[in-house]
């Protein structure tokens, strides 16, 4: 469904909801109020998806897409040099450096092994993602999986046992399209993700 069906979607549920808090009984009233309610509901949307914040708006939310789009076609080498690059960032990201050996029966991919070999922890300034030693074990939404990490609302960062890919998920995923709509080549794409979704830096055009 597009923005736009959308928004008039909502306006439809909007002008629902009130009307029936209103009258609760159906019939000709009923029906007046709704179709009132509805063209003023209709006509203030109007004017906010018109005004300029909101446009602009919507304009990030494509700069952003796009800029994750371009992060997911990166090469494995060149999210990893990045990813590193960022990481480096104190005013972005808390990184505690390793200095154990990471255990090897946690059964992670290549790549993430070379991750938690070089940090303890990574935690972004702003927001809530964190990637830490210390929250790996099973994930409590997907059977088979791991959780390597959190974010917002009880999401985990998780991965299937011995892969790259990464994935957030909340439990709330139906389908696989659902569950797949968060995959990312590898936690370097994750990185470079958060960096772009928190921080806005467009690091894939600057590198």
């Amino acid at each position: 469904m597009t923005l736009k069906l959308q928004f008039g979607a909502a306006i439809i549920i909007a002008a629902q909801v009130i009307t029936y808090g209103m009258l609760e009984v159906v019939g000709i009233a009923y029906l007046v109020t709704f179709l009132v309610l509805l063209i003023v509901i209709g006509l203030l949307g109007w004017f906010l998806w018109r005004h300029p914040s909101h446009r602009r708006a919507n304009l990030d939310t494509k700069r952003m897409e796009q800029a994750i789009t371009e992060i997911k076609s990166l090469s494995f080498e060149e999210a990893r040099e990045t990813a590193y690059k960022l990481l480096a960032d104190t005013s972005k990201f808390k990184c505690i450096r390793a200095s154990t050996g990471l255990q090897m029966q946690h059964r992670l991919s290549a790549s993430l092994q070379e991750f938690f070999s070089a940090y303890e922890s990574v935690k972004a300034i702003a927001g809530e993602a964190q990637l830490s030693r210390s929250l790996i074990g099973s994930s409590e939404y997907l059977k088979g999986f791991m959780r390597i990490g959190t974010n917002l609302d009880f999401t985990e960062i998780a991965v299937h046992p011995n892969e790259d890919h990464i994935y957030e998920i909340d439990g709330s995923e139906v389908s696989e399209e659902d569950f797949k709509a968060s995959q990312l080549p590898s936690i370097y794409h994750w990185v470079l993700v958060i960096d772009e979704v928190l921080y806005g830096s467009n690091a894939v055009g600057a590198s």
